[in-house]
């Protein structure tokens, strides 16, 4: 290098200048990951969920005990409207292992029943298990879209953002802490495999991943 050039070199910058250089391009790659979120929500598909249409009811669970079937839709839980995946799942938790009564439409029928969570391992998106009140059903994976405006799809764009970044945060604490497997870290074979069982999932349920 010339000597001329070695004073506004990278090398003899202060500390804090090599700092904020180094950090600018990650800084770009998560605002532009919010950006994008921004506009696929405010002007393509809008911000996709999932309903509370009953995909599967598990044999034996608090839910076949209280009559639920696949492709029930769960109106209401203790008075409280639902309509999201999300926010079901929400309300079973607050609940407790205490007696829950849901409103279910079936059809053209409008019923309700009586169930009371329980308290299970389940296995959680990293291979590992978590307690979790459950009252054995899945998700029809029924998509629906919510069409919002511009700052809400800016705050949606930030909060899954920040969701993807803890999501990534965690895995690699769970990755050196041995709570992962190694065997889970793959190359591209893993990915293209990984991305082809996104697909099948499709757009929601990708989204509900970060609101565990």
């Amino acid at each position: 290098m010339p000597p001329e050039l070695e004073p506004v070199s990278f090398s003899h910058h202060p500390l804090w200048h090599r700092f904020l250089i180094v950090l600018a391009g990650p800084a770009f790659n998560l605002i532009f990951a919010a950006v994008a979120l921004f506009l696929v929500f405010s002007f393509f598909s809008g911000v996709p969920y999932l309903t509370t249409q009953v995909g599967g009811v598990k044999e034996g669970s608090p839910a076949a005990h209280a009559g639920l079937k696949t492709g029930d839709q769960i109106l209401s839980v203790e008075g409280q409207s639902v309509s999201r995946w999300d926010d079901l799942s929400v309300k079973i938790r607050q609940g407790g292992e205490h007696p829950l009564t849901l409103s279910v439409r079936r059809g053209d029928r409008d019923f309700q029943v009586q169930v009371t969570p329980q308290r299970l391992e389940t296995p959680d998106i990293f291979g590992g298990k978590v307690s979790a009140l459950i009252i054995g059903i899945s998700s029809g994976n029924t998509p629906a879209v919510e069409r919002v405006g511009p700052i809400r799809a800016l705050t949606l764009g930030v909060v899954y953002t920040g969701r993807l970044i803890w999501l990534t945060v965690e895995s690699l604490y769970k990755l050196v802490a041995g709570q992962v497997p190694l065997k889970s870290v793959g190359g591209p074979i893993l990915i293209a495999q990984w991305r082809a069982n996104r697909r099948s999932w499709g757009w929601p349920t990708w989204c509900s991943l970060w609101r565990r």
